[in-house]
């Protein structure tokens, strides 16, 4: 008779697939190098390939995952407050064109250390920038930046997948299917790429799959708290937080539930945003200022649907304009449309959280469900949609028990992989409004819509 307990019965399962997601999270998509590097490889390589075997054949991955603009962005960012060397026009141009507050004297490298907001403009919220300063802080170089801070990522989608598997444990999974799952996680990194390690999104992710854990596990300060500390990286996944609580209403009904629940959100946001007040009285409102001037992202579902409405009516595709950190659409239609996606996306949040509270079953095998049909309803009615959001995700699906999670991996496994494909393949098409581009964003934003639609059907 075996007596050990299921647990440790499930970890054992476990272990080799938790082992290779791991080590794709933190080795397999963290192999490559920064741009001026891999341009240099890439000419030595293919100038005489004989002479280089090895690194001839591991070219396509070196290309594959190459370091982003965004964590060279954090690397001179991180430089910039620690008084160390940094690259200043990379500040002031990476992201396009900025409000007027981002443009302030940036301090000298001088050795000392230089407060955010008030003296190195930053568009992130302050609970994100220790992942950012610890491996600045560790090296000298953007390619040793880039290893620690893709591992770190990578890290923390490895304890968020491990969340996932063990709400789903809870909410009732087996361990076949929990296995299933388990390799399932390697292929959801490998359909992100890159993406999923050289973004701070990964602590976004782990927050989320914090919550969701503890909702399954019916601790509401614990929700409330993971669920805030969410929304101080991102704002966005705040609006989840409905759906996730309807999800399981009756855990929430008595009052001490619900001052628990409402108790966990304000610290996590005081915790998250009392730094910026206490820095700059400028910080907060100017952070949040940034996002609102935001224009339409060409990926949204709205920008997609105005470079159809300009290609179909025979219309050149409107190209998109660098400005607030992605590549945005201009013009009188694509700013009232931005405008509007701000009540739409509340509404829609509001929707699923509605379709959860009127299920037949409720409980903490839905939770995950809505959470998921929640994040997804806002990346589609969202004015911008930047891929790395996909990675919010990765844990939730996970944690959804029955096929249904299945189906909703594969799903988030087609939609990320086709976005791979254009944003390592052919992102100036996509940038410049061409055809190819504009269909292939307007196919992953169809598969979104089947996905979020069943999901919210299934609630």
């Amino acid at each position: 008779m075996d007596r050990r307990p299921p647990w440790f019965t499930a970890l054992v399962a476990l272990a080799a697939p938790a082992l290779l997601a791991a080590f794709v999270a933190c080795v397999w998509l963290n192999q490559s190098v920064g741009g001026k590097d891999w341009e240099e490889l890439r000419d030595r390589v293919f100038a005489a390939p004989a002479s280089y075997p090895v690194q001839y054949a591991r070219y396509p991955f070196v290309f594959l995952y190459r370091r982003s603009a965004d964590e060279r962005l954090y690397y001179e960012a991180a430089g910039a407050m620690l008084g160390g060397p940094y690259d200043a026009e990379v500040l002031r141009t990476m992201r396009g064109r900025l409000p007027k507050s981002f443009d302030v004297p940036l301090p000298p490298a001088d050795g000392k250390w230089h407060a955010p907001f008030r003296e190195v403009p930053m568009e992130y919220p302050p609970l994100l920038l220790p992942f950012v300063l610890a491996p600045r802080a560790m090296v000298t170089s953007f390619e040793g930046f880039g290893y620690a801070f893709g591992a770190l990522m990578g890290a923390c989608l490895t304890a968020a997948i491990a969340l996932g598997l063990d709400a789903a444990r809870r909410a009732g999974e087996g361990s076949a299917g929990l296995r299933r799952r388990a390799w399932l996680a390697s292929g959801l990194l490998l359909a992100q790429g890159a993406l999923a390690i050289q973004r701070l999104d990964a602590v976004t992710t782990l927050a989320v799959a914090l919550a969701v854990h503890a909702a399954v596990r019916k601790r509401p300060l614990a929700v409330g708290f993971w669920m805030g500390l969410a929304g101080a990286t991102k704002i966005v996944p705040l609006l989840a937080l409905p759906a996730l609580v309807l999800a399981d209403a009756d855990t929430y009904r008595t009052r001490a539930a619900r001052v628990r629940l409402g108790a966990g959100v304000a610290l996590a946001l005081a915790l998250g945003f009392a730094p910026m007040v206490l820095l700059s009285p400028h910080a907060l409102p100017d952070m949040l200022g940034y996002h609102a001037a935001r224009g339409l992202h060409c990926e949204s579902t709205l920008g997609v649907l105005v470079l159809l409405g300009r290609l179909a009516s025979g219309g050149a595709g409107a190209a998109s304009t660098p400005s607030f950190g992605s590549m945005n659409l201009e013009g009188a239609l694509p700013d009232l449309l931005a405008k509007l996606a701000g009540p739409m996306m509340l509404a829609a949040a509001l929707f699923v959280a509605w379709r959860a509270y009127r299920a037949e079953k409720q409980g903490p095998a839905q939770v995950a469900l809505a959470t998921t049909a929640a994040l997804a309803m806002v990346w589609l009615t969202g004015k911008v949609l930047s891929p790395q959001y996909f990675t919010w995700a990765i844990p939730l699906v996970l944690a959804v028990p029955g096929k249904e999670g299945t189906r909703l991996a594969w799903s988030l496994v087609a939609a990320m992989a086709l976005t791979q494909l254009y944003l390592r393949g052919y992102y100036d098409l996509v940038a410049e409004g061409a055809w190819l581009g504009v269909l292939s964003v307007a196919a992953r934003q169809g598969m979104l819509v089947v996905a979020a639609s069943r999901a919210t059907r299934r609630l």
